[in-house]
C-alpha cells in the first residue's frame, strides 16, 4: 500500500528488518518469532483465499506463496531507505502494481 511505502515508514521498515535478522541469528528470538510471523503469513493467505473463492485472484500460484511475496517487497524498501539515491516511488508503486496484477 502507499502508506506501508511512505517514507514515515522507514523506521518501521528497518526495525521489521532487524527483528527478523536477529531470528536469524538467535534460537531464542527464532522461537519467539517463529509463530508470531506464521500468524501473520496465515493471516495474508487467509485474505488471498477469499480472494481466490470470489474469482477475485488467481489460484495459479497458492496463497501462502503470495503472503510472503507480499511482506517480502514491502521490507525490500529497506534497500531503497539504505541508498543515498531513492527511486522514485511513483516508479516503484507502478511497478508493484503490475506485479500483483499478474500474481492476483
Amino acid at each position: 500500500s502507499l502508506v506501508a511505502h511512505s517514507d514515515d515508514r522507514t523506521n518501521r521498515r528497518g526495525d521489521r528488518m532487524e527483528i527478523l535478522s536477529s531470528a536469524r541469528h538467535s534460537e531464542k528470538m527464532r522461537i519467539a518469532l517463529g509463530p508470531v510471523q506464521a500468524r501473520l503469513t496465515a493471516a495474508f493467505a487467509d485474505l488471498i483465499r477469499e480472494m481466490q473463492a470470489r474469482q477475485w485472484a488467481s489460484t495459479e500460484i497458492s496463497a501462502e506463496a503470495i503472503a510472503v511475496f507480499i511482506q517480502a517487497y514491502s521490507l525490500g524498501l529497506v534497500v531503497n531507505d539504505a541508498s543515498s539515491e531513492h527511486i522514485d516511488m511513483a516508479a516503484w508503486h507502478q511497478l508493484i502494481s503490475r506485479v500483483l496484477r499478474t500474481l492476483i
